[in-house]
């Protein structure tokens, strides 16, 4: 996902004699990632939607995008949620720079729209949930296991625990150890998570999880109404096309959180929120123009239509937004 850029004008009569950048100090590296690791409301989903995504991703740069990626879904007695997808993968340095960096993204993330990720925080999520997690990075015949883990003070460390030669194919295994109190929530946010993926995951439960098994999505809703716009947007200098529909009225609508006056803007494979309210605020001049309640609307569009927050559970209403 392309980052937004504000340029700013700093206007001053003062003499400027030297200039320094803030930074981050890394001594506080503990403090810093607390702080990402709590900005989450919903860890699971957090963790789900995050890893997840970096999957996709993972296939879109490696031109895999009908091919699915391997969800393992953890169960009453084995307590591990794994995404295993086959991109590339990554070599030792992409890996620490990537991987092991808060906000490091991979450069063609922040070049293009294509791609979901792109804030270089994502990859941490799994640290909301559990003290410890492992990748398996698969590249060219060979397998290097990392254990992720907070130590005694907190800070984020990984250690190289194992080089094999390995027959599988290229990719990233994320395995997270599950909580028991959190376990039963993985099933319905998997539903909610991964419907709107253009290729529908492999799933497979923690007992078994070399067997496939059937696992439904929460459906996509059904249109009643529905149609196209063209929207030119002056920042990426062309149009974007956004598909718009108004959910069909029947009993298990509101199972899609649909039908109590909610809109929700999808792009790419996540879906947000409006928060109508602040939208009719930061609107200024042009609220007017918006109906007195919020419409019952979803909005499909391509991934940097509007901006999001960094933890990806809403939207931004800055001026590009709004």
């Amino acid at each position: 996902m392309i980052t937004n850029e504000t340029t700013r004008r700093c206007d001053t009569k003062l003499t400027t004699t030297e200039t320094h950048e803030y930074h981050f100090d890394a001594r506080n590296q503990a403090h810093t990632a607390g702080l990402l690791r709590e900005m989450y409301s919903d860890p699971v989903l957090a963790t789900v939607r995050e890893v997840g995504a970096n999957a996709l991703d993972a296939h879109i740069f490696a031109g895999k995008l009908e091919e699915p990626i391997k969800v393992v879904l953890p169960s009453r007695f084995n307590s591990v949620f794994v995404i295993r997808d086959y991109g590339k993968g990554l070599t030792e340095e992409e890996t620490k720079e990537l991987l092991f960096g808060y906000g490091a993204s991979g450069d063609h993330k922040r070049v293009s729209n294509s791609y979901t990720g792109g804030f270089g925080i994502g990859a941490k999520s799994c640290f909301s949930i559990t003290d410890q997690f492992t990748y398996k990075i698969y590249h060219n015949g060979t397998v290097t296991t990392w254990l992720n883990y907070l130590n005694a003070t907190n800070k984020c460390l990984a250690d190289k625990v194992g080089v094999e030669p390995t027959t599988e194919p290229d990719g990233i295994l994320v395995e997270v150890p599950v909580k028991e109190d959190l376990r039963s929530n993985f099933i319905s946010i998997c539903q909610s998570v991964f419907k709107w993926y253009p290729t529908k995951p492999r799933f497979y439960s923690a007992d078994a999880p070399e067997a496939e098994i059937a696992f439904n999505t929460n459906d996509k809703p059904e249109p009643d109404v529905q149609g196209e716009l063209s929207v030119f947007i002056e920042e990426l200098d062309r149009h974007i096309t956004v598909r718009w529909l108004i959910p069909k009225d029947r009993q298990h609508r509101n199972s899609y959180s649909y039908g109590s006056g909610q809109c929700r803007v999808v792009m790419g494979p996540i879906e947000y929120p409006v928060d109508y309210s602040t939208l009719k605020q930061k609107s200024k001049g042009h609220a007017h123009q918006l109906p007195a309640n919020c419409p019952d609307l979803v909005l499909i569009t391509d991934v940097g239509f509007v901006q999001v927050s960094p933890s990806r559970e809403a939207l931004q209403y800055s001026l590009a937004t709004v």
